[in-house]
Order: C-alpha cells, then sequence, then structure tokens
C-alpha cells in the first residue's frame, strides 16, 4: 500500500488477506516497522556474510467492506500507547535524577565541598 525507505529503516503500511463474514469482506491494515542489515567479506582464504532482521507489526485498521459499502475501522493499539508511556515516565525519571545530581554537585562546588 505505502512504504518509505531510509537507511536499514524501512516503514510500510500493508494490507492483509481478505476475511468473508456473510456478505461482509474484512480486510486487515497493519503498520510494518523493519530494520535490517547486512555485511559481506571477500578475502582470499574465506568468504563471510552476516545479516540481522528486526519486524515490528502493529495494527491500523479493519476495512469493512458490504454491498455497495465501505467503512474504515481505526484500531487503537492501547498496549503501545502504554509502552510508550511507561519508556518516557522513565526517560523524565532518569533526566529529573541527572538534574538533581549536577545541581547538588554544582552547590558542593560553590559552597568549598567536595567536587
Amino acid at each position: 500500500m505505502w512504504k518509505m525507505k531510509c537507511g536499514p529503516w524501512r516503514y510500510r503500511v500493508e494490507r492483509g488477506d481478505p476475511i468473508q463474514v456473510g456478505e461482509c469482506r474484512l480486510f486487515p491494515v497493519v503498520r510494518v516497522w523493519t530494520w535490517s542489515r547486512r555485511r559481506a567479506s571477500v578475502g582470499s582464504q574465506a568468504f563471510t556474510a552476516q545479516g540481522a532482521l528486526m519486524e515490528s507489526l502493529a495494527p491500523m485498521a479493519v476495512v469493512l467492506e458490504r454491498p455497495g459499502e465501505r467503512r474504515l475501522i481505526p484500531i487503537v493499539d492501547i498496549t503501545r500507547l502504554l509502552l510508550w508511556a511507561i519508556a518516557g515516565l522513565c526517560l523524565a525519571g532518569t533526566l529529573s535524577a541527572l538534574a538533581a545530581h549536577r545541581a547538588l554537585r554544582a552547590s558542593n562546588r560553590s559552597h568549598g565541598g567536595e567536587p
């Protein structure tokens, strides 16, 4: 459906195979993030190759097709939102701890304390 590539990162939106339910046809739509890395070297004595691949799939929507009607039903991935919120809270906690540590060190230095 839609693709974008930037270095080893690749982003695309894919529509899955249809599922027939009575007169309705359902098509799942997913967001796919792919990271891939490949390396190879040829020497006088040997040939070596290695590669790595990681893919992340996230549901986006379901396309509902009925006779004379086509609807896009969005899917909110609450688990992914909660994981991003937890990661944000961890980052905020780490940054505030670093700021407090730097402020404490600066106040100790200004008052003649140990560095």
